[in-house]
């Protein structure tokens, strides 16, 4: 293939045709130059690809939740111990109790608890999702399903697919209030 220029130039390679498809997760369906049986290969990939992100990011979550916690929780007990011992420890007890403080409050912010719940909760999604493109694929392949039945069933998979994302959107942007609990984001069946 020829520049403008007439200088030879690369094509790129479609190795990585999920991007291509789905740039748009709003897109309900994907070109017709691909096959339903490899658009639902690719939603596969992306199903577990997604999952295992969400489940990486609720282990960070949880270690986030235990880093700020126990400081939290044993840094008062140390500020009164020390306050409590000896006159001349009051200084570093209440510079103790003004680090627990503050620990406490950026637990508070991150709501660490919360947001862990929440991946999880995407991860199942993703993973629901997952096999529900999997029972899709063998029956397409086992020819269970016809064309036109496939692709319905390729268009209910892309719709809960972008449920699922709008859903990571919404409970990153979510505002916490107390006694609030994300709902789930497992997709229906």
């Amino acid at each position: 293939m020829l520049d403008r220029d007439g200088s030879t130039c690369r094509r790129r390679s479609s190795t990585r045709r999920e991007s291509r498809l789905w740039s748009d997760p709003g897109e309900p369906l994907p070109p017709p130059t691909v096959t339903t049986g490899e658009a639902l290969t690719l939603v596969l990939e992306r199903c577990l690809t997604q999952a295992s992100a969400q489940r990486r990011s609720a282990k960070r979550w949880k270690r986030r939740y235990l880093l700020f916690g126990i400081p939290t929780a044993v840094l008062p007990a140390i500020s009164g111990a020390t306050s409590l011992a000896v006159e001349a420890g009051r200084v570093p007890g209440a510079t103790i109790a003004l680090l627990a403080s503050a620990l406490a409050a950026a637990a508070a912010f991150l709501d660490s608890q919360r947001r862990s719940q929440s991946h999880d909760k995407l991860a199942v999604g993703w993973h629901d999702l997952a096999d529900r493109t999997r029972l899709a694929l063998l029956d397409l392949q086992e020819h269970r399903l016809d064309t036109d039945s496939a692709r319905d069933e390729l268009a209910k998979i892309l719709s809960l697919q972008t449920r699922l994302l709008r859903s990571a959107v919404d409970h990153q942007d979510e505002p916490r209030t107390s006694g609030h609990e994300p709902t789930g984001a497992a997709p229906e069946k």
